[in-house]
């Protein structure tokens, strides 16, 4: 019996030293989890952003900016050099053997730059360049083709490219010596198509970065207009896409001109008097434009004085005042220097072959 009550007594002890043991692990992890949590979350520093007035060339060609402001971009003697304003490092983007830079553009919502270059059979080929890391890969398709435009002559050139991140579409306007256009579209998978166009008359163009949709400025019959695709399926699954090209319906003659869209799918319209913008028209594709707003500009301007930002802003520059003001909230900013563009809340110029960043007020 008393071995029993032995037994018994230890096999309840054993039971609870397991079960604190239990406990006490349990309890040690989570601690030790919280505490390493808490720990690193203390501790991690916040990464400080600068910005150097970094150097450009006298010679140096088509500045850019990077969408917050980190890289500097421009062309000299016909090589793109990429400068980071934070330690003011250049880099120099190589090209293929005979190849030539026709065109690049930084991605609106990333330090990716999107370059264009022709090579020695009058071929566009597109490229992506990441200067953290100084690589470059060529577009290809899902059957790694590389995305190539033939061109008709060697006097033509890739003159604008609308592209959406969010749906990875994108369009090219080849301009060509008699002054006619063609676009090209490719889509998330590289493929890619020229839009057959009712002519090839076509001014600025642009992208809804949400829908995908193209807008362009028809200049022969004065219009702008909206490229859609859909992707249609046949009972046997095959899918064929069909393009529907459309005229924005407006409630007057007025002559208008695209300004530009944002990443919202706002579209900008301007409203032409005498060839200079006397007020802009902007809302959504899905609603009439009776219900857009049209906002009157205090005096009227050059168009190219207007600038639509990808969050929907809307500014007018003044070169010989060297400002710029928010049609919207009137805020006026003075910069220094030549004007470059606006992004992410400041203002590039190039003063004394600086670029110069100033505080969107």
């Amino acid at each position: 019996m008393n071995l029993l009550k032995k037994l018994l007594i230890w096999s309840i002890i054993a039971v609870l030293i397991e079960s604190g043991m239990f406990f006490y692990l349990d309890k040690a992890y989570s601690r030790t989890s919280a505490s390493d949590y808490k720990e690193v979350k203390s501790t991690t520093k916040s990464e400080k952003k600068t910005y150097n007035e970094v150097k450009v060339p006298e010679n140096a060609e088509n500045v850019q900016v990077s969408f917050d402001g980190k890289y500097i971009s421009y062309c000299e003697n016909k090589e793109l050099k990429i400068v980071n304003t934070q330690d003011e490092k250049v880099q120099s983007v190589e090209t293929k053997d005979n190849a030539t830079i026709s065109y690049f553009k930084w991605m609106p919502d990333s330090n990716w730059i999107l370059i264009c270059e022709k090579d020695s059979r009058d071929r566009i080929n597109f490229y992506n360049y990441n200067p953290s890391k100084n690589s470059k890969n060529q577009l290809t398709d899902h059957d790694m083709k590389p995305l190539i435009i033939e061109l008709d002559s060697k006097n033509d050139k890739v003159e604008n490219i609308a592209l959406s991140t969010a749906s990875h579409v994108m369009y090219t306007k080849i301009l060509h010596k008699n002054g006619k256009s063609d676009i090209y579209r490719s889509n998330v998978m590289n493929q890619i198509e020229k839009i057959k166009t009712p002519n090839n008359e076509i001014g600025n163009i642009s992208i809804l970065n949400l829908a995908s949709n193209l807008v362009y400025e028809d200049k022969e019959e004065e219009e702008i207009k909206s490229v859609t695709q859909t992707v249609i399926k046949n009972k046997k699954g095959d899918e064929k896409t069909s393009t529907n090209i459309s005229s924005i319906d407006f409630q007057d003659n007025s002559k208008r001109v695209l300004l530009g869209t944002d990443t919202q799918d706002k579209v900008y319209i301007g409203i032409s008097e005498g060839g200079k913008i006397s007020s802009i028209l902007f809302g959504d594709l899905k609603n009439s434009t009776s219900e857009w707003k049209n906002l009157k500009l205090p005096e009227v301007t050059d168009k190219s004085n207007i600038v639509i930002t990808n969050s929907g802003n809307i500014y007018i520059k003044n070169q010989s005042k060297s400002s710029v003001k928010n049609v919207v909230t009137n805020a006026e900013t003075q910069y220094t220097g030549n004007f470059i563009e606006i992004q992410d809340k400041y203002i590039y110029a190039l003063s004394n072959s600086k670029v110069i960043r100033t505080a969107l007020k």
